[in-house]
């Protein structure tokens, strides 16, 4: 997609728009875009998105960031709710 489709896209919807897999030049340009907007939308990135990465994207100005490690690479365990009642004497 490119800038100008991003354009008509926020003409037309506004609210978010989501980056996903953007370099940190990109988001930067996405960014200054946005901020060109009489609306401007609220801007998240993703993709690609680490500890190491972290701080520089979060440097360009977007306003959330994804971070898809945090659900899809967890080891779950399994809990039990299961309530018993105790009889006493």
């Amino acid at each position: 997609m490119t800038y100008s489709h991003m354009e008509k896209l926020h003409t037309t919807i506004g609210a978010k728009r989501f980056h996903d897999n953007f370099d940190n030049d990109q988001l930067i340009e996405a960014v200054a875009r946005n901020k060109a907007h009489a609306k401007p939308a609220v801007l998240e990135a993703s993709g690609n998105v680490s500890e190491a990465t972290l701080t520089g994207i979060a440097a360009t100005g977007v306003d959330c960031i994804s971070i898809g490690a945090l659900t899809k690479d967890v080891t779950s365990i399994d809990l039990s709710m299961r309530i018993y009642t105790v009889e006493t004497r």
